[in-house]
C-alpha cells in the first residue's frame, strides 16, 4: 500500500536513533500504528505525515496541504446560500408588505406579525453574509 513511504519512516526513525514507541508517545498514538505505517499498511493522516516530515525529516514528494473542497461541494454550497438568499429577500418582502397592511388596518396582530417576520429574516440574512 505504502512501502516506499513506510520504509523512508522506518530509516528516518533509526537515523534519529528513535523508537516506534518514542514516534507513537510523541503523537499520541499507539505503537502497532507506527508499525503499520512501517510497514507500508496504513499510513499517518494528513496532521500527523506533515508533523514526521519535521520530526524524521522525510523527503515525501507531496506534502498534502489544506485540501480544497471537490468542485462539486463548492457548487452545491453556492447553490445552497443563493436559495437561502432568495428566501430570505421574498420574506422580508412579504413580511414588509404584510406591516405596511397592518399599519393601514391599524391591526395589533397582523403588525405584530410582521414586524417579528420582518426583523427575524433581516437578522438572517446579515448572518449569512
Amino acid at each position: 500500500m505504502n512501502e516506499k513511504l513506510g520504509n523512508e519512516i522506518l530509516t528516518k526513525r533509526k537515523e534519529k536513533g528513535l523508537t516506534q514507541a518514542d514516534i507513537a508517545s510523541h503523537f499520541g498514538i499507539s505503537v502497532q500504528a507506527v508499525s503499520k505505517w512501517e510497514r507500508g499498511l496504513s499510513k499517518p493522516s494528513e496532521d500527523i505525515l506533515v508533523k514526521l516530515v519535521d520530526l524524521l525529516g522525510l523527503t515525501v514528494e507531496k506534502v498534502p496541504q489544506n485540501k480544497e473542497k471537490p468542485w462539486f461541494t463548492r457548487f452545491m454550497s453556492a447553490v445552497y446560500n443563493e436559495i437561502i438568499r432568495i428566501i430570505c429577500v421574498g420574506v422580508i418582502l412579504a413580511s414588509v408588505i404584510t406591516f405596511a397592511a397592518s399599519i393601514i388596518s391599524l391591526d395589533v396582530c397582523v403588525l405584530t406579525v410582521g414586524a417579528a417576520t420582518a426583523i427575524f429574516c433581516f437578522a438572517t440574512v446579515l448572518k449569512r453574509t
